[in-house]
């Protein structure tokens, strides 16, 4: 069987990451007569694939991984291997975190395919088609042509459109499995180090502090801005837990949490794709930030060029 795309879908919280959606529509992007397929590995008894396939049309396959009781880069590079040397495809499309960036890698090494991470878009002339990845904290975008036929593609998440796509049908379910043993990594489990704020949660207005804000103390001022609002709640990037000015229960990002509230002020925040995959599903996002250049302001739809802490004090002279 021909397959032009394949998407790689996953959970997240016991839910379809939204990021698969995203998928479908760089799918389209790449390939708009065909319809891609959806291949779902998983080593737990909770099943996404009904549900994928009722709310997307298409076909999905369940790859449940018997060989591990909890994730392993090594049993779900050998399962996905298997499932692929079965396929004949142009691109395979995942989103670009941790986990996928754990293996997919070596998988595209092992079968012979290009691998590119971190894209944001796509550019197409003639009939080339090549890829945007952003370098330097988002300040430089590098285009990216893949050597081989065929190519593994890890997309940013907030890059595409996430909009679950309207069906008459419902998608046809295939069951594979895969039960060979790892021989190399034994997981032992995985549990979180530290949850994250409940307030966090449930805010309507995020208030979130970078290294832009210059001094621990100024930590003051985006805590008071957060308590202006009824449901808002102070967050930040990483460098400021990695610092240890706020514990990581706090940190939006690739590597914290997820964030979608109504409005989200990024104070002092330079712009990784690593932060704004955290937050860029936001409903209104403001940027304060003295640099010019920085890559927030590529996604905010507010952008204030403003020292973060200057910014602060005078908005809450105002509002007092």
């Amino acid at each position: 069987m021909t397959q032009k795309t394949i998407i790689l879908a996953e959970e997240i919280n016991q839910e379809i990451n939204p990021v698969t959606f995203e998928l479908i529509d760089l799918a389209g992007k790449l390939a708009p007569s065909e319809d891609p397929e959806i291949v779902y590995p998983t080593h737990t008894d909770t099943d996404r694939a009904k549900q994928l396939a009722e709310k997307t049309g298409l076909r999905v396959t369940r790859l449940k991984i018997q060989g591990s009781r909890g994730y392993n880069p090594e049993t779900y590079k050998q399962a996905m291997q298997t499932y692929l040397e079965q396929k004949r495809f142009t691109y395979l499309l995942a989103a670009n975190n941790t986990r996928n960036r754990d293996y997919i890698p070596a998988l595209a090494h092992r079968l012979g395919n290009s691998c590119i991470s971190q894209i944001s878009g796509i550019k197409q002339s003639e009939n080339k088609i090549c890829f945007l990845s952003p370098m330097f904290a988002g300040k430089y975008e590098a285009l990216l042509e893949p050597e081989t036929g065929s190519a593994f593609l890890l997309a940013q998440p907030g890059s595409f459109q996430a909009n679950p796509p309207l069906f008459e049908t419902v998608g046809e379910v295939v069951e594979q499995t895969y039960a060979g043993k790892p021989k190399f990594i034994h997981s032992q489990g995985m549990e979180h180090d530290q949850e994250e704020s409940e307030d966090l949660k449930k805010a309507q207005v995020v208030v979130s502090a970078g290294r832009g804000i210059n001094e621990q103390d100024n930590l003051e001022l985006i805590k008071r801005t957060a308590t202006l609002f009824n449901k808002g709640s102070m967050a930040c990037s990483r460098p400021i837990c990695d610092m240890g000015w706020l514990d990581y229960k706090y940190q939006v990002g690739e590597t914290g949490a997820t964030v979608t509230p109504e409005v989200y002020m990024a104070c002092g925040i330079s712009g990784s794709m690593q932060h704004i995959s955290g937050m860029s599903r936001s409903q209104l996002i403001v940027a304060v930030n003295k640099d010019p250049g920085a890559s927030i302001f590529n996604h905010a739809d507010i952008c204030i060029q403003e020292d973060a802490a200057s910014f602060l004090e005078t908005f809450l002279e105002v509002c007092s």
